[in-house]
């Protein structure tokens, strides 16, 4: 809320993170889960229940290609790494685990 490091900044502005803003955000003024000894144990939490959130959807159903997945894979290096077209895939329920 420091308006040294964000214009305006009671309102709500969320084009402030968007790639081409990125060289404007002073290095340091985002810690969304703090740093070091007072970092949010939320942090932790959400990684390990992503995870478990991850093994059980696997343990539970197959993926699959889908109709519209294509061969070869292209990968968008100017959006964070993303796949071109997107990843098109069938999910089916397994029968055993």
């Amino acid at each position: 809320m420091d308006p040294k490091l964000w214009p305006e900044p009671e309102k709500f502005i969320p084009e402030r993170f968007a790639p081409e803003n990125k060289d404007k955000i002073v290095n340091g003024s985002l810690i969304p889960f703090g740093q070091g000894q007072r970092m949010c144990l939320g942090k932790n939490y959400v990684h390990v229940a992503g995870k478990m959130f991850l093994v059980n959807l696997l343990r539970s159903f197959k993926i699959l290609p889908g109709r519209k997945t294509v061969e070869k894979i292209r990968w968008d290096v100017e959006n964070f790494g993303r796949l071109e077209g997107g990843l098109w895939v069938k999910v089916a329920r397994r029968d055993e685990y």
